[in-house]
C-alpha cells in the first residue's frame, strides 16, 4: 500500500528476524504474499488529505524533550468518566495520555478559545481492511482525527476531553466509506486551521511490538525514536507531535515535539497542574 508509512508492519518482520536468530525454524507468525489482496486496497480520502496538507503547513521551531504523564493521573481517568465510575465501558491508557496532552498542550498555546483544535493520530486499520491476514507483514495504518474547539478542550474537564476522542475513535470505519468526504469537510470548510496552535499529532509505539524483539539476548530495554533521523522529518518540521513510548513504573513516557521554546514552561506546568488537581482528588 502507498500508506505503508509507519511501524507496525516491519516490528512484525524484526520480531521474525529474532525469533530466526534464537533458533527457531520459522517465525510463529508465517508470512504470506497478498499481492492480489493489497492491490486493491487504497489510501482513505481522509487520510490521503492530510497527506497533502500537511507538508504545505509552514516549518516550526519545535523544542524535542521528555516528559510524563504519572501513573496516577492515568489510573485515575481510567476509573473515572464524567464524574461516575467507568463500569461499563474502560478508558484506555492511549485515551487518557491523549486527552491529557492535548489538553495541556491547547491551554499553553491557545490564542483564541473559538479557533479549531485537531488532535491527529494514527490507527491500525487491519481489521477494517477485508481479508488481510496475520502473516501480512506490510503496514495497514491510517491518519486519523478528533477535533473540537479550543476553549472546550483547554477549559473542559479531563474527562469530556477523553469522550471527544472516544467518539472520534467510533468514527474509524467512516474512512473506508462515505463518512470519509464529510471528515474532509469538518477539516476544511470554514476552519482557519494553524499549523502551530490548531495541531497536535500523536504515535503511540505501546502495542507495535517492538519492545517484544529478542535476538538472543533478551527483549528490548528501551524502544524510542531519533526524531532528527525520523522518517517523519517533514512532518516533524511542519506538525506539533509527540511519541508515546513504552509505559514505565512512573506513567507513560512521552518524547514531546509539540511546543516551540517560548510554551515549553507553560506546558510543563499545565502538566504538573492537571495531575495536581486530578489525583488530590
Amino acid at each position: 500500500m502507498a500508506w505503508q508509512t509507519y511501524c507496525v508492519g516491519i516490528a512484525q518482520f524484526i520480531q521474525a528476524v529474532g525469533e530466526l536468530a534464537r533458533g527457531l525454524p520459522s517465525p510463529s507468525v508465517v508470512p504470506v504474499r497478498q499481492d492480489d489482496i493489497v492491490a486493491t486496497q487504497v489510501v482513505p480520502p481522509f487520510t490521503m488529505a492530510l497527506l497533502q496538507f500537511l507538508p504545505g503547513l509552514k516549518p516550526l521551531d519545535l523544542t524535542f524533550n521528555n516528559v510524563t504523564v504519572p501513573t496516577s493521573l492515568i489510573n485515575h481517568i481510567r476509573r473515572f468518566r464524567g464524574g461516575q465510575p467507568a463500569s461499563t465501558t474502560t478508558v484506555t491508557a492511549f485515551e487518557a495520555v491523549a486527552a491529557v496532552l492535548w489538553k495541556c498542550r491547547t491551554r499553553a498555546v491557545m490564542a483564541s478559545p473559538e479557533a479549531p483544535a485537531i488532535l491527529l493520530f494514527v490507527v491500525n486499520a487491519r481489521k477494517h481492511l477485508a481479508g488481510v491476514k496475520d502473516g501480512y507483514y506490510g503496514n495497514c495504518s491510517m491518519m486519523h482525527m478528533a477535533m473540537a474547539k479550543s476553549g472546550a478542550v483547554a477549559n473542559g474537564d479531563i474527562m469530556d476531553v477523553v469522550e471527544i476522542i472516544r467518539r472520534a475513535k467510533e468514527r474509524i470505519p467512516e474512512q473506508f466509506g462515505e463518512g470519509s468526504d464529510m471528515m474532509v469537510r469538518e477539516l476544511s470548510d470554514g476552519q482557519q486551521v494553524d499549523g502551530y496552535e490548531s495541531l497536535l499529532y500523536l504515535t503511540s509505539w505501546r502495542n507495535i511490538g517492538l519492545e517484544e524483539v529478542d535476538f538472543g539476548s533478551g527483549k528490548t530495554a528501551r524502544v524510542m525514536t531519533y526524531p532528527q533521523r525520523m522518517l517523519f522529518s517533514l512532518l516533524e518540521k511542519t506538525t506539533p507531535i509527540c511519541f508515546m513510548l513504552m509505559p514505565t513504573k512512573e506513567g507513560a513516557r512521552v518524547m514531546s515535539g509539540c511546543v516551540t521554546p517560548n510554551h515549553v514552561d507553560a506546558f510543563h506546568q499545565e502538566m504538573l497542574k492537571l495531575n495536581a488537581n486530578y489525583t488530590a482528588t
